[in-house]
């Protein structure tokens, strides 16, 4: 089994299939960086390496991007990855940060492993009275449980299930914000408040919703895909991978160009 902690040094391997990370875009833009959270949405899954969300991103701005994003993460993943040391090594402190919300991130915070069937151990922690505590799987008993098919199996259905019920939507918006607000402090207490912190929800469902008013009404940038397009990517199936669902390159052309024009009407760039 792969435990999480063998990822803290993110580039290891270099650019290869997301278990690792991405190497920067842009380093030849002599300028303040941006840093860009999420999974493998963000991290530009089955695209070419200048034909994703950062890779466009970058040329469009004329900055260097470093894509932090991981396949199958979540907002754990952000988290973890600024209380290590690792990470200010790789990454100069930056002026704008940014996270790419997917509406499956919900469930993943409350999940295990990266995915069902693969044996990846994921980051998990307990939100307690707005702090974040990780769990502990070292005994014997949690690693056969966490590694059980049926166990998990049955705790995936459950989350989702549980994700997918309104009435829970205030509760779990308030866990997720969480995430949000101990990373951006943790950012602070190393590169200071001389940064915009912008959430870019590619979907919005009912935690969303309430999620974005939570964000907002404590300094955060929200930006939707909504907003850059007046009307659902899902009604254009050109736009997605054929064989997994993932937007593909068409889909970063359309929507990045969009989304930098918007950094730029809010100011945050």
């Amino acid at each position: 089994m792969i435990y999480y902690k063998d990822f803290e040094d993110f580039y290891t391997g270099g650019f290869d299939d997301g278990k690792r990370g991405r190497l920067p875009d842009g380093l030849q833009y002599k300028k303040t960086p941006i840093v860009v959270f999420g999974c493998s949405y963000a991290f530009g899954q089955n695209c070419a390496v200048d034909k994703n969300f950062s890779g466009i991103l970058s040329n469009l701005l004329k900055r260097p991007v470093y894509n932090r994003a991981m396949c199958g993460s979540s907002f754990q993943h952000m988290y973890y990855q600024t209380l290590t040391d690792s990470f200010y090594k790789d990454v100069p402190p930056a002026d704008t940060v940014i996270y790419m919300a997917i509406n499956y991130h919900y469930g993943r915070m409350l999940g295990d492993t990266f995915s069902l069937f693969d044996e990846f151990r994921y980051l998990h922690y307990t939100c307690k009275n707005g702090s974040l505590i990780e769990d502990n799987y070292n005994s014997f008993f949690n690693n056969v449980l966490m590694r059980s098919y049926f166990f998990r199996l049955i705790k995936y259905q459950a989350d989702k299930v549980y994700v997918d019920i309104k009435l829970n939507s205030d509760k779990i918006s308030d866990e997720a914000l969480v995430y949000f607000l101990k990373t951006r402090e943790n950012l602070e207490k190393k590169w200071g408040k001389n940064f915009n912190f912008v959430v870019y929800f590619y979907r919005v469902n009912h935690v969303s919703e309430k999620l974005i008013q939570k964000l907002e009404k404590n300094g955060f940038i929200v930006i939707t895909n909504e907003e850059l397009t007046k009307e659902n990517l899902h009604f254009f199936p050109s736009k997605y991978m054929q064989n997994d669902g993932h937007p593909n390159e068409d889909a970063w052309e359309l929507l990045t160009p969009l989304f930098a024009r918007e950094l730029k009407n809010k100011k945050v760039i």
